[in-house]
């Protein structure tokens, strides 16, 4: 008997179609991260500030994650859920909007990546988890853990901080960035 691959989770379909669907999602995710601390230093941020920027993004998620979980037990999860999507897509319009205007402060981009945060924390809830998993991926494979598949979903994280930190850095260093001023 043969032990099974290190590769047979991604011969799964809906197993590698979750697992890239997750990947692209983790790069956005560092990208966003990496685009806001660069707005700061461009806005003259002192590296303080700089580090806000990712406080004001887990900070939120650390304290509300508990009580956002205990509101979606009490209140309907889809709309709890869709509430956190909501907040999360008006932080990330306004920032664009006063970033491409040329009115962004630190202080609004600190505030609206805050607003993302807790958007982020009712999605990322106990009890969006168990939405998530029961409505959108109810026909999910059970993939026994001697095949890899653990081993895939904790290797994606490094290699999408970098797909995000190096797909950001010609953006950043373009002349368009420059003439855009």
């Amino acid at each position: 008997m043969t032990a099974p691959s290190a590769w047979a989770p991604l011969r799964r379909t809906a197993y590698r179609a979750l697992w890239l669907a997750q990947f692209a999602s983790n790069t956005g995710t560092w990208a966003q991260t990496v685009g806001a601390q660069w707005l700061m230093g461009d806005l003259g941020g002192s590296t303080f500030q700089v580090a806000l920027v990712q406080a004001a993004t887990t900070l939120p998620v650390f304290l509300l994650v508990v009580p956002s979980g205990a509101i979606g037990d009490i209140l309907d999860r889809r709309r709890v859920l869709m509430s956190g999507q909501a907040m999360m897509l008006a932080g990330a319009a306004a920032l664009a909007a006063l970033a491409a205007s040329g009115a962004a402060t630190p202080v609004t981009l600190l505030a609206l990546i805050a607003l993302m945060g807790t958007g982020q924390a009712l999605y990322r809830s106990p009890a969006g988890e168990r939405t998530r998993a029961g409505s959108r991926t109810p026909r999910v494979p059970t993939v026994d853990s001697s095949t890899g598949a653990p081993l895939f979903r904790s290797v994606q994280r490094s290699p999408s901080r970098l797909c995000a930190r190096y797909s950001c850095s010609p953006f950043a260093c373009s002349p368009v960035k420059w003439a855009i001023r």
